[in-house]
This record gives C-alpha cells, sequence and structure tokens, in this order.
C-alpha cells in the first residue's frame, strides 16, 4: 500500500505540497468519471470508521488514488481536499441535526475525537503499518479544508511524500470516519500525525483550526467576557441604594503642630491598596515644610488641642497600631482631607477631590463611549500604569500618578467594580455592543446623575412623585422622597441629569414611552412638587439622612406616612415602592371603599355563584382573589389583600366584606352563597355597594325582608300563656320559617324550648304534617304537652302506629313523633315524603355528623327543620357544625372549609377573630338564653365541691393503679415514636409530642376509667373489696342529714354499679329512694317521676346519660353528683331537672371530689369547657378539645 502510494505521489513532480489550483484541475478531469465510489477490493485509498469503543473496521468503500480499479476520475476526487472533505460527508450522511454551537462545547467535543483517532493509530502501528520513527519526524503537516461542526482534511508530508487524509464525526452515533490517500483500511498513521497537529492547534488559542472550531478569535473572546462582567455588575447595581451625604468639616488655620498625608502607591504591585500616613511639617521662617514621614504611635501620641479639626478627627479614626492602613478607614480619611491641601502621593503634593457618582454618555467614531466622573477627572496618562483604581469599602479611590491626581468616590453594592471597569480612559461600545451600555444607564439612573447625549427625539415630561419606603427591624422607617420615570427608574427632585433614557417601555401608567425614548425632566417642578408632597405627607417630622431622605422613629408618624401616602397613592397623585431590604414589603394598591367594590349573584343550577371585582385604579381585582386576605390583621391600618399587597380598607366595607367572605361557600374553584347569606348581601346593598343580582335572588333577598316585618301572634289553637321571652322566641321561630332557613333553638334547660316549638307547629300545621325526632325517654313527654298545649294536633306516637303506612297517611294537623333509633331503622320509610316541618328534640344525638344516626336524619325531606338542644355543642367544633349540617347545611358549609376556616384557628390557634367571625355567622340561626338572663324570679342555685380525703388503704390501691398506668402511658410513648418515626407530623389530635396518637387513645382512656372508679369506690374495680368508700361515706352522712332537715335530693352518677351500691347503703341508712337507669322502659319512667314528684321517696338515684336530659323533678332541692364527668354541660343538664320553671327553693349542688386524684384534675377542665360553649355562641374565648397528651397529662398529675 505503501510503495503504491509513493508512486501515485511521483506523479507530482513539483514538490512536497499541491496548490488548491492543481487539485480543481484533478477534480475537473475526474468529472466525466463515475459517482459511484468503487468497491473495496481495488487497490484503493480506504476509508476506516471507529466507534467509540476506539476500535476500527475496514471501510465498505473507498476512493481509489491512480490505480487500474479506480481510473483517473478517482484519483482526481481523493487528491482534492474538499473531495475528501465532501466524500466523507456523503459517507456519514451529516445533516443539520449534527451542526454543535460554536464555543466550548464543541471545543470539548473535538479533543475528545481526536484523542480517539490518535489513540486508534497508535494501535495500528503495533500492528506494523509503517515506520513510528519516521512519523514522528512529522514532516510539513497542513489543514487544508475544516467544517467545524465535525470535519477537517490536511496534508501530512513524509519524506518526499505527502498525503491527504481527512477524518469526520457523526454526533449522533458516536462513530468517527477516516480516510487517507495511502490506502490504508486502518487509521494509519498520516491521520494520527494530523490528530496530533489538530489537537495541538486546538490548545494554542489563537490558531487557525482553534479559532475556526471556536468560532470567535481571542480578541473577540476576551470582549464577550468583558461585556458580559460588565452586564452582571449592571445587574448587580440594583442591590445599591443612595447613600448619605459625608459630614463636612471646616479646616483650623493655624493649628500648633502641622500634619500633611502621605498616599504611598506602589510602582510595582499594581493592586496592593496605597497606604495613608502623617508627615511632620516644621515651620521654616513664614512657612512650613514637610520634614518626615512618623509612625502612627507617634502622631497618636500628639495632644489633640494642637491639631487641626481635620487632625483630631483622623486622630481618632485611626487605630493606635497598625502595620497598613484599613480599608474601612482609608476612604472615610480621605473624605476628611479634601480642601485641606494636606495629601501627597509619594511624597509629592496632590489633588485632591471627592466625586459624585456621575456617567457620562458620548458620541464617537467607535459608536458610544462611556465614562465615570472618576475617569474625567483623573484624565489620561502616557504610561499604561498611570492610573491606579482601587475599590475600598463603600467606595473607590482613583490616583494619576503622572498629573497626581487623587480622588475619592461613595459607592456601594457593584458600582465600584463597574467604575473601575471603566477605567481612566472610559469604554466604546460598537453598534452590537450598546444594549450592554444602556443596560448600565438604566441602572445608573436611578441612583446618580447619567449624562447623555444631545440630539434625536426628547419629549418633555414631568416625571411621576414617587414615595420609596423601608422599614427596619426595630420599626423605624425610612421614606425617600423621589420622581419615577416610565421605565422604573428613579430619580432625586431637581437633580441628576435632564436627560433620561428609557432602555425599557412605559409601565402601562399611560406615558406610551418605547425602549430608547430620551425624557427631558423638568427638574424645577420636580423640586416645588416634592417640598408640597414633603409637607402633605408630613416627611419633615423624621430625622434628615441626605436631601429627600428622612428616618422616622415614632410610631404614630409611621402609621400617618402609611396611611396618607395609600390615599395618594389611590388617588394616583403619589407612586408608593417599598425598598427590596425593607423588612416589610406593601405594593399599595389603594383605597377599598364602597364606591370601587362590586358584586354578583346569579343563581347557578341549584346554587346561587357569587362574583365581582375590586377596582384599584386602572387595576381590577376578582373578589374571589380579595376576600380570603381580608381576615388578615392590619398593619399601619393597611391590610394585606394579597401576598406583598395591601390596601386601604375603610371600617365598615372591611367588616361588611369580611362577613361576606365567612359566609360564602368555596366550590370547584368559585364562590357560591346559600339563601342564609342573605343578610350579609342585604346589608352590602344598603352600604350602597354596587350589587348585581338576577330575579331569583331578589325573590330571596323578599322573602327575607318579608320575614323580618313578620310579627306573629299565637296561634288561636295554642292553649296557653307564653312569658316574655318565650314569645320572643316563638317569634325568632316564625320569622326563620317563613324565611325557608333551617335554625337551631339553644336556650337553657328549663325555659321552654318545647312549648315554643308547639306554638310554632300548631300555626303551621294547616300547611302539612310534622315530625318530631326525640330519645324514646321523651316521647310520651311530647304526647302530654301536645294534649295539654295543643289539642287540636293529632299526636302518633310512631312506635304504637302502623309505621308501614304511617308516613303515607298523615297530613296537615299531624305530628309524628319518633325515636332517633326508629329514625334510623326505619329512614326509607319516612323519607318517602316531604314533611312541612321536621323538630329534632335534643339535637346533640346528631352531633357526629359520621354517625348513623346523623347520616339518616340528613336524608330525610322536610321544608323547613328546627333543632332543639341545650348543648349544641359540648366538647369540639365539629358538634356544632354536624348539628348545622342536618337543620341547614349552607350556614357553614363543607366539613373541610369549616375545619380550615373556623375550627382549627379557634380550637388549635385560639384564634379571637375567628371565634367572633363564627359567632356572627350562626348569630341569625341559633337563639340561646341562659336562665340566668330571663328568669329572674328562679331561686338561687349553689354550687359546692366536696372534697373527700381518701382513706389510707384506698390510697394505695389508687396509687398502685396510676403508678402502673404511668409505666403503661411510658411503654405507649415509646411505641407511638417508634411508629410515627417517619411521620411528618400532622394533626397534632393524630400524632401528638411524646409518641401519643388516636391509635393509643382508647388505652389511655381506660387506664383514665380505672383511676376514677377507684376514685368512687374501689369496689368498681376490685370484687372483693371489703374496706368500704370513703366517698360513700360522706354521701351516707348527708342523705341523712337532709332527711333530718326535710330535704330531698337527686343523686346522678355515670356509672350504674356505683348506684347499685348507693342503693344498698341507702337500704342500709332505711333512706327511701327512686331508682332511674338506662334500662328501665319509658312508661315506667314517668311513673317514677310522678311519684317522686308526689312525695314518694327521701333520694331520687339517677343514671346521668338516662335521666339528665327530659325530666321534671323540681320535688327536689338538692343535687349530688357523685363523679364528675368530662364535660360540665352534661351535669348542668342533670342538675337542671331540679332547677328549674317549677322550682321554688333554692337549689344546692353538691360534687363529691376524691381529693388529689383524676377528679380534681377534671374537675378544673369544667370551666374550660364552658368556655368552648360560651366562647363560641357569645364570641368570647374558648377551650380547645382534650388531646390525648392532655388526658395523659391527667394520668400523671392525678395523684399530685
Amino acid at each position: 500500500m505503501a510503495s503504491e502510494g509513493r508512486k501515485r505521489k511521483q506523479v507530482k513532480a513539483d514538490g512536497a505540497s499541491w496548490g488548491l489550483a492543481e487539485d480543481l484541475k484533478a477534480t475537473e478531469a475526474g468529472a466525466a468519471g463515475s459517482s459511484q465510489l468503487p468497491d473495496a477490493a481495488g487497490k484503493s485509498a480506504g476509508v476506516g470508521k471507529s466507534g467509540g469503543a476506539g476500535k476500527s473496521a475496514p471501510g465498505k468503500s473507498g476512493v481509489a488514488g491512480k490505480s487500474d480499479a479506480a481510473g483517473e476520475s478517482g484519483a482526481g476526487r481523493l487528491l482534492d481536499p474538499r473531495a475528501v472533505l465532501k466524500t466523507l460527508k456523503q459517507l456519514a450522511q451529516v445533516s443539520d441535526a449534527d451542526v454543535l454551537p460554536a464555543g466550548r462545547e464543541r471545543l470539548e467535543v473535538w479533543r475528545q475525537v481526536l484523542a480517539r483517532v490518535s489513540e486508534q493509530s497508535r494501535a495500528g502501528r503495533s500492528a506494523g503499518s509503517g515506520s513510528w520513527t519516521l512519523f514522528r519526524q512529522r514532516q510539513g503537516v497542513r489543514l487544508r479544508e475544516v467544517d467545524p461542526n465535525c470535519a477537517a482534511v490536511g496534508q501530512v508530508g513524509e519524506g518526499a511524500e505527502t498525503f491527504v487524509c481527512g477524518l469526520l464525526f457523526e454526533r449522533r452515533s458516536g462513530r468517527t470516519l477516516t480516510l487517507c490517500s495511502c490506502g490504508s483500511d486502518r487509521v494509519c498513521q498520516h491521520l494520527g500525525c494530523l490528530a496530533a497537529a489538530l489537537d495541538y492547534q486546538l490548545k494554542t488559542a489563537g490558531s487557525e483550526f482553534e479559532v475556526a472550531v471556536y468560532g470567535q478569535t481571542v480578541a473577540e473572546r476576551e470582549r464577550k467576557r468583558f461585556l458580559e462582567h460588565f452586564r452582571t455588575l449592571a445587574q448587580k447595581s440594583r442591590e445599591s441604594a443612595p447613600l448619605e451625604t459625608p459630614e463636612s468639616f471646616s479646616v483650623v488655620d493655624k493649628p500648633r503642630v502641622r500634619f500633611g498625608w502621605n498616599l504611598t502607591v506602589s510602582m510595582s504591585d499594581l493592586e496592593r491598596v496605597p497606604d495613608l500616613r502623617p508627615v511632620l511639617y516644621v515651620e521654616k521662617g513664614r512657612r512650613w515644610v514637610a520634614d518626615r514621614e512618623l509612625l502612627m504611635e507617634t502622631f497618636q501620641g500628639q495632644s489633640a488641642e494642637d491639631l487641626s479639626e481635620v487632625d483630631r478627627r483622623l486622630q481618632q479614626m485611626f487605630p493606635v497600631t497598625f502595620w497598613r492602613t484599613p480599608r474601612t478607614v482609608l476612604r472615610p480619611a480621605l473624605e476628611l482631607l479634601v480642601g485641606t491641601g494636606q495629601l501627597e502621593v509619594n511624597r509629592l503634593p496632590a489633588a485632591l477631590e471627592r466625586l459624585k457618582p456621575e456617567l457620562w454618555v458620548e458620541s464617537v467614531a467607535e459608536g458610544l463611549r462611556l465614562t465615570t466622573s472618576l475617569s474625567r477627572f483623573l484624565g489620561e496618562s502616557g504610561d499604561e500604569s498611570g492610573i491606579r483604581l482601587y475599590e475600598l469599602d463603600g467606595g473607590l479611590l482613583g490616583v494619576n500618578l503622572q498629573r497626581l491626581r487623587v480622588a475619592v468616590v461613595r459607592l456601594e453594592g457593584a458600582w465600584p467594580g463597574l467604575f473601575r471597569r471603566v477605567g481612566g480612559e472610559g469604554v466604546s461600545f460598537g453598534e452590537g455592543e450598546q444594549d450592554v451600555l444602556w443596560d448600565v444607564v438604566h441602572e445608573a439612573q436611578k441612583w446618580m446623575d447619567v449624562h447623555l447625549p444631545e440630539g434625536g427625539e426628547e419629549r418633555p415630561v414631568r416625571l411621576q412623585p414617587a414615595l420609596l419606603l423601608q422599614m427596619r427591624e426595630g420599626g423605624e422607617l425610612d421614606s425617600t422622597l423621589c420622581l419615577a420615570d416610565s421605565g422604573g427608574n428613579l430619580h432625586f427632585p431637581g437633580a441628576g441629569s435632564r436627560r433620561v433614557r428609557l432602555t425599557t417601555g412605559g409601565d402601562g401608567a399611560g406615558s406610551g414611552d418605547e425602549a430608547g425614548s430620551v425624557l427631558l425632566r423638568d427638574l424645577e417642578w420636580e423640586e416645588g412638587e416634592a417640598q408640597r408632597l414633603s409637607v402633605e405627607l408630613g416627611l419633615s417630622g423624621g430625622r434628615v439622612l441626605r436631601d429627600w431622605v428622612w428616618r422616622h422613629v415614632d410610631a404614630g408618624e409611621v402609621q400617618r406616612i402609611v396611611q396618607s401616602s395609600a390615599a395618594l397613592h389611590g388617588a394616583g397623585v403619589l407612586r408608593v415602592l417599598w425598598h427590596r431590604k425593607s423588612t416589610v414589603r406593601m405594593e399599595l394598591l389603594g383605597r377599598m371603599t364602597a364606591q370601587n367594590v362590586q358584586v354578583r349573584v346569579q343563581r347557578k343550577r341549584d346554587w346561587f355563584g357569587l362574583d365581582g371585582v375590586v377596582q384599584f385604579g386602572s387595576r381590577e381585582l376578582s373578589l374571589r382573589e380579595v376576600l380570603p386576605g381580608l381576615s388578615n390583621e392590619p398593619v399601619n391600618g393597611l391590610i394585606e389583600v394579597l401576598p406583598g399587597q395591601w390596601a386601604l380598607v375603610e371600617g365598615e366595607i372591611l367588616r361588611m366584606l369580611r362577613r361576606l367572605h365567612d359566609v360564602s361557600l368555596e366550590v370547584r374553584g368559585g364562590l357560591q352563597l346559600d339563601p342564609a347569606a342573605a343578610p350579609v348581601v342585604a346589608e352590602l346593598e344598603s352600604a350602597s355597594v354596587a350589587v348585581g343580582m338576577d330575579r331569583q335572588w331578589q325573590q330571596c333577598l323578599q322573602r327575607l325582608r318579608d320575614s323580618r316585618e313578620l310579627d306573629a301572634e299565637l296561634p288561636g289553637g295554642f292553649r296557653g300563656e307564653l312569658r316574655d321571652y318565650q314569645l320572643q322566641g316563638y317569634r325568632w321561630l316564625s320569622r326563620l320559617a317563613a324565611w325557608g332557613i333551617g335554625c337551631v333553638l339553644a336556650d337553657d334547660m328549663g325555659l321552654g324550648k318545647t312549648v315554643q316549638t308547639l306554638a310554632l307547629l300548631v300555626a303551621r300545621a294547616a300547611d302539612g304534617p310534622a315530625l318530631i325526632i326525640a330519645p324514646t325517654s321523651l316521647g310520651f313527654n311530647w304526647q302530654r304537652e301536645c294534649e295539654r298545649f295543643a289539642p287540636g294536633l293529632r299526636v302518633v306516637l310512631y312506635r304504637e302506629s302502623d309505621r308501614e303506612s304511617v308516613a303515607e297517611g298523615v297530613g296537615a294537623g299531624d305530628v309524628v313523633i319518633c325515636s332517633y333509633g326508629l329514625a334510623l331503622r326505619d329512614v326509607e320509610r319516612l323519607e318517602r315524603r316531604e314533611w312541612h316541618t321536621l323538630v329534632l328534640d335534643e339535637a346533640q344525638n346528631v352531633k357526629n355528623s359520621n354517625s348513623k344516626t346523623a347520616v339518616a336524619v340528613r336524608q330525610l325531606r322536610a321544608d323547613w327543620r328546627v333543632a332543639l338542644t341545650g348543648t349544641p355543642m359540648e366538647n369540639h367544633l365539629g358538634e356544632l357544625w354536624s348539628v348545622f349540617h342536618v337543620v341547614a347545611p349552607g350556614v357553614l358549609g363543607a366539613w373541610e372549609q369549616f375545619r380550615r376556616r373556623f375550627a382549627q384557628p379557634i380550637e388549635r390557634e385560639g384564634s379571637g377573630e375567628r371565634r367572633e367571625a363564627l359567632a356572627r355567622v350562626i348569630a341569625p340561626f341559633l337563639l340561646r338564653r341562659a336562665k340566668r338572663d330571663v328568669l329572674l324570679e328562679l331561686p338561687e342555685r349553689t354550687e359546692v365541691n366536696l372534697l373527700v380525703e381518701l382513706s389510707a388503704a384506698e390510697r394505695e390501691r389508687y396509687e398502685q393503679a396510676r403508678r402502673s398506668a404511668m409505666a403503661k402511658l411510658d411503654e405507649l410513648s415509646d411505641g407511638g415514636a417508634a411508629a410515627g418515626a417517619g411521620s411528618d407530623g400532622g394533626d397534632d389530635r393524630k400524632q401528638g409530642s411524646g409518641g401519643l396518637g388516636n391509635e393509643q387513645r382508647l388505652q389511655v382512656l381506660a387506664l383514665l376509667l380505672r383511676l376514677r372508679q377507684l376514685a368512687c369506690h374501689v369496689k368498681l374495680v376490685d370484687g372483693a373489696w371489703s374496706q368500704g368508700s370513703s366517698k360513700l361515706q360522706l354521701l351516707r352522712e348527708k342523705l341523712l342529714e337532709l332527711k333530718e332537715r326535710g330535704h330531698r335530693a337527686l343523686v346522678f352518677s355515670q356509672f350504674t354499679s356505683h348506684l347499685e351500691l348507693i342503693r344498698r347503703e341507702c337500704e342500709d341508712a332505711g333512706v327511701t329512694y327512686q331508682y332511674l337507669d338506662g334500662s328501665t322502659p319509658a312508661g315506667r319512667r314517668q311513673e317514677l317521676v310522678e311519684s317522686f314528684q308526689g312525695g314518694v321517696g327521701d333520694v331520687f338515684l339517677i343514671s346521668l346519660k338516662a335521666g339528665g336530659t327530659g325530666l321534671n323533678l323540681t320535688a327536689a332541692d338538692y343535687v349530688i353528683h357523685m363523679d364528675p364527668w368530662w364535660n360540665p354541660a352534661v351535669e348542668d343538664q342533670a342538675t337542671d331537672r331540679a332547677h328549674r320553671m317549677g322550682q321554688e327553693r333554692a337549689v344546692v349542688v353538691y360534687r363529691l371530689i376524691a381529693k388529689e386524684t383524676v377528679e380534681e384534675q377534671i374537675l378544673s377542665l369544667h370551666e374550660e369547657k364552658r368556655d368552648l360553649v360560651d366562647g363560641v355562641l357569645s364570641g368570647t374565648d374558648a377551650a380547645s378539645r382534650l388531646s390525648t397528651q392532655d388526658l395523659a397529662k391527667l394520668i400523671r398529675s392525678g395523684g399530685e
């Protein structure tokens, strides 16, 4: 192969290399030949293909040299480098997808390809192809053709011969194709030599191949890096802010001792920050002459009285000892020396100035030139190193060593670096680079004067006044009065460049200015307008930091400024901006009044949709966006309606919109209203808010108005007299029934909820049947009360009727009385018809929304519903929601929304605002009166807690059980913590601290139950106990005492087994009794009550849950609770069996509490539980539901 290659080359007799013209002739000579590549079987130049693995394989086609198999056309095509390049591309079928972007990425790909070709070439040499010694001489390698994306062709000289070889890589497949005129079917030594030469060029910046691959010359790259750095500095400069004006000092003309100050600038180290040292001057004749440079210790030892004011300041500024001048001191020290003539540079007198930061843009031949106040002052220098620029803390120092000029500029952030990049001579920007310049100008115009070239179109403009505010950590407010152009730049009034160039378009404020527009400011008007606004806003009361910049410390002053600026912002007079470093950032939207709020309500299938807008100037926000934020607490009179966006909201409109949010329901990404929200919308309408509504909502409002005007009289069929408060309750029920919204009558026990409801049933009887659902024990009571007060009603006891047909057979005037148990069982029968009125007595039976009973009752169809309960909520807000969800589901909405909006903030976070909001929402639909407020003639009720000291034996048994319970708690806590180790927290009711959650709740309650039983009587836990009970002994003594004095008592216990022990004690003591628990039949219950009321029995023993409601036992004037229940409302209900209408004697309530037991802890919770009810129903504080952790604490502290 090699000899044939040499023979082919000998056809060319003129030397080591060819010209392109000869190659072109060779190509043209072969143009008539075949376009197909010859078969590799001929003696031809080889085409190798190599993959990423570094292996090479013979090509399946080749291009022949001057041989019999190839012919002249093949030879010409191969010897032309352009033909080689074309052949390689045809073989690889290179497409646009193979194009690599110019730059470092393409450079790195080429390096990898060349390394792979070099490796394959070395592998070929080891197989014996060619002389490596000869090859290493590398005679004449020339790059002839290159495609920077994928291919290169060159000439490689070996002795007297020259070979054409090329390589190409396929980016998608990772293959490399090679070709050489030596005819080798491998990656030959000529290709290896080409790859080595190209790799060397890639490592040589500015070489022919490196520039072709990179796509830019070295100078172009340097310029690009410079511009990128320049742009970065401009972007970073956004963090900068105006600096305070430095203090000026007068100069003492005749100090006793005079000093100069020498700035030592290194001539060799260009980066070394200069050092400032004192120079002692001595008086010779009539002038001062520099003597020598002093150590700082010597200067510090001078008496301050002998120094000028400037030197005294410098003496205080410098540390006593230092090796070099600290960066933090150099700038302020030089500022003090301005105007004193005391500065030297390398012991030569120098001019020193403190410059304002300014920029100049000038037209030059190259395009535009940027200079700074520093570069213009320093001037030019014949020596490249003659101008030195040093970044200092808070500024920049410039020195012209030839002209002996020194200047300091106060700058922050990235500005010192940018000024330094501009240097002493400035920077020119060509036509394609000026966007970088205008980026700099855009940022610089906010903080410094920028002088633009004259000419072009200029528009005179009066910029909009703006107030830049910054709230600091301590509550201080910094205010900067400035002006804003339509490109977002800020300018000090009457200062800075008269010409302003916009780099971005107008901000939508109506200016219509485009990027590149030049505005011509009215500096005189700006100063006058700023003076007027500073007075109107009250800014002058703050401490002046610099012109148009104040700091306000007084909280009242801060609030007035924020409010007054918000009002001017809303009126379009002032633009209010918040500094990015402010602890509070308020984008002021403006003022929200009745005039810029619009509300729309319209029917959407089976519900009403709510939407609307709030208009802040040209900006419009939807009502759905704004309403949630109105619940936020005001800050300086402003409310954050959206994140970072604040509005000044008038008190009345704020109150009404908060109510609208509380009654609106969030469904499917929109807002809905229930007819129960009609009063809130009507209030908005009366406050002149624009309310748009359709005919259906107008009808809803009309029903509300009609119901409000209703003053119902007692119906003729009602037999009896109502007290004033009962008459009010009846009328309240009548109005809600006329409106069509369900409600909850939550009067205290004994205030006559039944009789008020009966009056309403008589009034509604003619329009359809009523269904009363009540506990089994109260069914007969309802029947008797109907017969007494409403004899015209036909009462049907569902239990004793033909239940299959009763629902279909009843009509107007009929009242069906059903128990909750039967309602659950026969819900399908009862829901076959629509009842005109549905009454739920003791509605706490549906307080668990997930219970089967509550689900069944919700299925019943009724025109109007009312719930009667003295305890609409006992433990947590979910109970209140459940009751409303049965009688008026639209009042509180879906559970998830209620939980998020009310339950969680109230129960977990103790939010007073949310408690008050919930009280407002339910107030129209819940009526609750306490006996102390309406029954002024009711006898006094006295409550006494009797603490019982346990015997030694009882105490031992109790403490033993408590210690065992605590050990069990520790075990449960460890297990719960391990189970929750992977949990992310969540609801603390599910998992509290210490590892106790819902999974352990039942076990904790079981431990508590055992302790409570032991506190009552050990025999409740241990049947073999025979040592009696301290609590039972005290009860015996009290009952005998009461019997002797002629009093009668009700005794309640939650444990029927405890009642059984009390029963035996009564028999042993000769105390007569009546007994009632859950097993007592309904008919027998009433007989027992009537018997006791008739005087039979000294005491009435009653199970708390079975007899705590629905009984009238006013014959007793003492009530004894043997064991405290968790919720005091249950005890209060039981007490109300005696303390109710009809009671003529004062009632005394005893609670028997075992001392130093869990019973004392439960008693301490009673007040919190009462707060839970009163807090929501009356708007005061409330306690939250007991968590598992709270229950555990009762055990741990139950003996302390």
